[in-house]
């Protein structure tokens, strides 16, 4: 009767209402959801101190809040043009499942990439380039992560129900794709700049010890002594070197020192079957270009290669690995020289040392040079101060200097004293008869008896 069609209606109207009233709810739920996402993605720029911690957390609020299925973010490597997913990638599955890297020109992610414009499919078995990593996948939502036109990677959101998005998730998707991108860019930025900032740090404190260590190479006169101290003072900063002197008329290098321990020594010259020390090479066995100029060896087992061919590969990767060389690692090469003239070769290696450093170290090497220049010079400017010219025997400045020392060492040790004086007879005679290059070389034949009589 009436009175029930009323009571029908009353009723029907009262579970509409809480019908309506239930989805309100759901949707400001669903909207208290998207702003506590929009919220939290904008402050985790501020919190986390790498991208790797980033996407991490952005994977666990927009997994929690907005997009239950599966979800995640794939990073571009511009290189190789490659789509990476990243750990944090997550699956609703029973089964572990694993997201693939994808290629850009490859899968609706890699068409994003490319194209740099979101993609919303309501059937994804109706795509034909669609990559199936979820045979549950239904449904797929996916938008760029682009930073001024640059795209940096990908979000992927999918569903086990069909045409689970709407253009409202879409929407959000590209603003938090918008927060994504600008945060990893700051990130990006602030480690880039703390890495230049750690880089001017140790380039200081390289120079710095640099600067120590020529100014007690400058204090040295002797190249033995230059070398020396030069080995001593890398050693403490945790650098080791190898130092060959170039010798002009024959074209070739010999390995003078070395701040290698004896153990290493013995290792390398094990390998080798004769001593490093005293080894001979041309200078056209040196592999990476002009060895004139300052050069990192992005290959060190090509010029050991090069320089020892009695070393067979494994002998060679043995080697680098007991000498402290790692496969990141790039030793330098820095030519000696002074005005142009090479002197020899300076390989240094460690740990600290890097690419970035070729520029100071070329300048120390220079240093070296002029230090090493510099004794030569003063041994050159010593022996004509003390030895005579024809004979090469010690003049008289040299016999009372060396006079007074012996014969104070004489008196010391009670020891006798003897001093033997040698006449030529007929001398005279010789140089009025034969002229004096004849006679200059009777005394030159002199002089190589004396000494290998006395």
């Amino acid at each position: 009767d009436q009175n029930e069609v009323e009571r029908a209606r009353t009723a029907c109207e009262q579970v509409a209402s809480v019908l309506s009233k239930s989805l309100l709810l759901e949707e400001e739920r669903k909207q208290v959801r998207q702003l506590t996402a929009l919220h939290d993605i904008a402050l985790l720029s501020i919190d986390v101190d790498n991208e790797d911690e980033l996407i991490n957390r952005v994977t666990d609020v927009i997994g929690q809040n907005l997009f239950p299925d599966n979800f995640g973010i794939l990073l571009l490597d511009d290189a190789s043009e490659i789509l990476h997913a990243h750990p944090s990638y997550r699956f609703f599955s029973p089964d572990e499942r694993h997201m693939m890297d994808v290629p850009v020109e490859r899968g609706v992610t890699g068409l994003v990439a490319r194209t740099g414009k979101p993609h919303r499919s309501a059937n994804v078995r109706q795509i034909k380039e669609y990559l199936d990593v979820d045979d549950r996948t239904i449904s797929e939502l996916c938008v760029p992560i682009k930073f001024k036109e640059r795209i940096l990677g990908v979000i992927n959101a999918e569903s086990t129900k069909k045409d689970a998005f709407t253009e409202d998730d879409e929407r959000l998707l590209i603003i938090l794709a918008g927060q994504i991108a600008t945060a990893m860019e700051q990130i990006r930025k602030a480690q880039a700049e703390r890495k230049w900032l750690d880089q001017l740090a140790h380039s200081n404190d390289l120079i710095y010890a640099l600067a120590q260590i020529t100014t007690h190479i400058e204090k040295a006169f002797s190249m033995e002594d230059i070398i020396r101290n030069l080995v001593e003072e890398l050693s403490k900063i945790d650098l080791t070197c190898i130092m060959a002197v170039y010798d002009k008329e024959r074209d070739t290098f010999t390995v003078k020192y070395t701040s290698m321990n004896l153990e290493f020594q013995e290792l390398v010259e094990q390998g080798l079957g004769y001593p490093f020390i005293g080894y001979h090479f041309s200078r056209h066995k040196l592999s990476h270009g002009n060895v004139l100029y300052p050069t990192t060896l992005t290959s060190p087992a090509d010029e050991i290669r090069s320089l020892f061919d009695r070393l067979s590969s494994p002998d060679i990767l043995n080697l680098l690995r007991e000498i402290g060389i790692g496969p990141e690692m790039e030793p330098l090469r820095l030519p000696l020289t002074f005005e142009e003239n090479l002197l020899g070769l300076l390989w240094i290696w460690g740990t600290s040392l890097s690419r970035a450093d070729l520029p100071i170290m070329s300048i120390f090497a220079k240093q070296i040079g002029v230090s090493l220049e510099r004794a030569r010079l003063f041994q050159e400017v010593q022996s004509l101060a003390l030895t005579d010219s024809l004979t090469g025997l010690q003049n008289r400045r040299s016999l009372f200097e060396l006079g007074r020392v012996e014969f104070a060492r004489a008196q010391r040790m009670k020891r006798p004293f003897c001093c033997m004086l040698l006449d030529l007879d007929h001398f005279k005679q010789i140089n009025d008869e034969y002229g004096h290059l004849i006679g200059d070389h009777v005394l030159q034949e002199f002089a190589v008896r004396c000494k290998n009589s006395v």
